[in-house]
């Protein structure tokens, strides 16, 4: 059995330059091995497929007869025979796979014993074009083992490995005080609150409520002494087992940001303290409490039924951020409509300068993105215009349109770049040399009669330090509607591409056309004619004929291809024209009418989100920016794969991937602070999450640990220029 646990020792030997690895012996040598495998590898399935025979044919044969059988009459190894037969259960459904994605039998041999999710993963890393090995499937399985693991039982489990280093007695007596001071709150709040209703306050607002307690019931007196009495046991028992010192509140945060468990501690000992001291009212203890001390969150938490005491946000050990904690710089070298300043933004990636040449794009990137700055892209210049960010650690060069037009040379009597988008992407990698570039690049560079000039770029480029990858990203799985993959190119300095890993969507976020554009189509066609039985049977139609299909290839990579047609006659949609008008009843009535798209349309099959806007003030707009234009989402997926190259942080991808490119402000609530007898009383607004008010909520991205920790030092800037009343709580509804 294969054991992936264990380590394989794997030595990586540089050749020595320089040698030519195009020269005729590696070419005639390359194609001999891929035959000799493909025929390794056809004998394995073939021999997969008499297994199978076999097993149906006695379908209460069981594993291990038929491996004894295997190796005694079939003369095969023990490890063949362990292969085959569980081939058969575990992978018989991916032999086609296997075939074409030209799999050797040592990684079929490893993926057998890997359990789905591993295997689902390896096969579709191996269809987007990634290298599988032994240590590779080791780390994905590794990686998925340790991601079934929930946050909580991690929490748990690092809580309880903490708490055992104690001394049982002191902890259990610790755990059950806590748990009877909990029970007391719940007696507390049970027999002294009243809730009032106001008729109004001083704003006039009405039909609200308020818990209020009779402070000077003496029952409720009595029950506050025992809750002060029951928490200065406990503070007696976390003492003997955490001491008496203890951070700052203010500085719990930072804490947090490193070791969940003490900065719990912590931030309990001071409840106790408070408790203790009496300085808190009924409404401080209530489940609902926004009280921002936390004293019933923190005797939960001594009391176990809580894993932390700390908002649940900052835990960075058992929960992978969704966002980078920092930006890295980058400049755009085509910018178009900035589809890739977008998606790269919300992928770490802080855009200093994006160039473009249109003056309707650079327009409308005035409008989505005004704090860019935008040079106009000169193509006389070359690649002396680049020469302002030499030296200027810039982190990463990408371009936002794609890479087409296969020369490095300027066309004749062109003076758009878009003509000469690889000249230009060499000149910036020369001139800036980023430590990372990324560019979309036309399919079309992976044909014969192109791999003259794929060779070309890349030997330019590996001249300049840069290693290379090339990866298919199957964007379907990534939120676009879009059938066919997209060819990315991204480059490395210094070695890091090996830490490049392109992520996969093993739970993959999909949209179908209609579920892009069908509100848009309804609205185009229908309009204000809601009672138009013609239109509605129309767009009914239209949606029925759709409902679970993928757009195909964007018609602008390639003119008068097949894609004309599928877009005519399964999508019934006339992609080589536009439209801003709505059509006719008369067009409609034609069984020959293709609805053509409008920008909206074309913008959303390409991801881009309806606030980005894609038209000029006149409404005019240039299908060609938007058509080209790199989707938002393939930047951010791969700008996340370079960030962590880069900076060795990872990121929840799954989770990122499903966020919104541009986040909304929070909703926001009213927290009130006062001290009762005197009379004073103040309110504060926070986001009801209690996340904070910047990062990606605008574009600029600020570090969300550097938020959190200003916004909880805000809270308590002010303690020591209030100091609690010891009779009394300064803290209230």
């Amino acid at each position: 059995m294969v054991d992936l646990d264990a380590e394989e020792p794997r030595s990586i030997i540089e050749p020595q330059r320089p040698i030519d690895f195009f020269s005729e012996p590696f070419r005639s040598a390359k194609k001999l091995l891929k035959k000799i495998r493909g025929a390794s590898r056809k004998t394995y399935l073939e021999t997969a497929a008499v297994v199978e025979s076999l097993a149906e044919a006695h379908p209460n044969l069981s594993e291990e007869e038929l491996i004894a059988w295997l190796c005694s009459e079939g003369r095969l190894s023990y490890r063949e025979a362990v292969g085959h037969a569980r081939f058969r259960s575990h992978m018989s459904g991916f032999t086609e796979q296997v075939d074409k994605l030209d799999l050797n039998v040592d990684v079929v041999q490893h993926l057998l014993v890997a359990d789905k999710a591993t295997q689902a993963e390896c096969l579709l890393r191996l269809a987007q074009g990634d290298t599988i090995d032994y240590p590779a499937i080791n780390d994905i399985y590794k990686r998925n083992r340790a991601a079934a693991r929930s946050e909580e039982s991690l929490a748990n489990a690092a809580r309880s490995a903490a708490m055992r280093q104690a001394a049982d007695r002191c902890r259990v007596r610790l755990e059950r005080g806590a748990a009877e001071l909990v029970a007391m709150f719940v007696k507390l709040q049970a027999k002294h609150a009243v809730i009032y209703e106001n008729d109004s306050d001083e704003n006039g607002e009405s039909g609200w409520f308020e818990t209020q307690y009779d402070l000077e019931d003496k029952k409720y007196l009595e029950a506050v002494i025992g809750i002060q009495e029951a928490a200065a046991t406990v503070l007696r028992h976390l003492e003997a087992l955490f001491g008496s010192e203890h951070a700052d509140r203010a500085d719990i945060l930072e804490i947090a940001l490193k070791d969940d468990f003490q900065a719990s501690v912590a931030l309990s000992w001071h409840a106790l303290v408070d408790l203790s001291a009496g300085r808190f009212a009924g409404y401080d203890i209530e489940p609902w409490s926004d009280d921002p001390r936390r004293l019933r969150q923190c005797i939960e938490f001594l009391a176990g039924s809580e894993s932390g005491a700390v908002p649940l946000r900052t835990k960075r050990k058992v929960k992978l951020p969704v966002l980078p904690s920092k930006s890295l710089r980058m400049i755009d070298i085509a910018a178009g409509i900035g589809g890739t300043v977008l998606g790269l933004e919300s992928a770490g990636f802080h855009p200093v300068a994006a160039y473009e040449f249109s003056l309707s794009a650079r327009k409308l990137m005035d409008e989505n993105y005004p704090a860019v700055s935008r040079p106009q892209m000169d193509p006389l210049v070359g690649r002396y215009q680049f020469a302002p960010f030499t030296g200027k650690n810039i982190g990463l060069v990408t371009s936002g349109t794609s890479l087409k037009h296969f020369s490095l040379e300027p066309r004749a009597g062109r003076l758009d770049p878009s003509y000469d988008n690889f000249g230009h992407a060499v000149n910036a990698i020369r001139t800036v040399s980023p430590s990372a570039f990324f560019f979309e690049v036309d399919p079309r560079i992976n044909n014969q009669e192109n791999s003259k000039f794929r060779r070309h770029v890349e030997t330019i480029i590996e001249e300049l330090g840069y290693d290379i990858r090339w990866s298919l990203i199957a964007v379907s799985r990534i939120g676009l509607p879009q059938i066919d993959p997209r060819l990315v190119m991204v480059g490395m300095r210094d070695g890091r591409i090996r830490d490049l890993e392109i992520p996969v969507m093993i739970e993959p976020v999909t949209r179908t056309v209609v579920d892009a554009i069908g509100d848009l189509v309804s609205s185009h066609i229908i309009g204000d004619d809601k009672d138009s039985k013609l239109r509605l049977d129309w767009v009914e139609s239209w949606k029925a004929a759709c409902a679970d299909k993928l757009a195909p290839m964007i018609v602008n990579w390639t003119p008068h291809a097949p894609a004309s047609d599928e877009w005519a006659n399964i999508f019934k949609i006339d992609i080589g024209k536009y439209t801003s008008s709505r059509p006719t009843s008369e067009e409609i009535a034609d069984p020959a009418f293709r609805l053509r798209l409008t920008s909206a349309m074309l913008a959303r099959i390409q991801g881009i989100p309806d606030e980005w806007s894609v038209t000029g003030a006149n409404g005019e707009w240039h299908r060609d920016l938007i058509e080209t234009a790199v989707p938002p989402v393939l930047a951010k997926l791969v700008g996340f794969a370079i960030f962590s190259a880069l900076t060795g942080e990872k990121i929840d991808i799954q989770k990122s991937m499903s966020e919104p490119l541009r986040q909304p402000p929070p909703p926001v609530k009213k927290v009130w602070f006062g001290n009762r007898y005197a009379g004073r009383r103040w309110s504060v607004e926070v986001p009801e999450d209690w996340s904070p008010r910047n990062g990606l909520r605008s574009f600029r991205y600020i570090s969300d640990e550097a938020a959190q920790i200003a916004d909880w030092r805000a809270t308590w800037k002010g303690e020591d220029d209030h100091p609690l009343d010891a009779a009394t709580s300064t803290y209230g509804n």
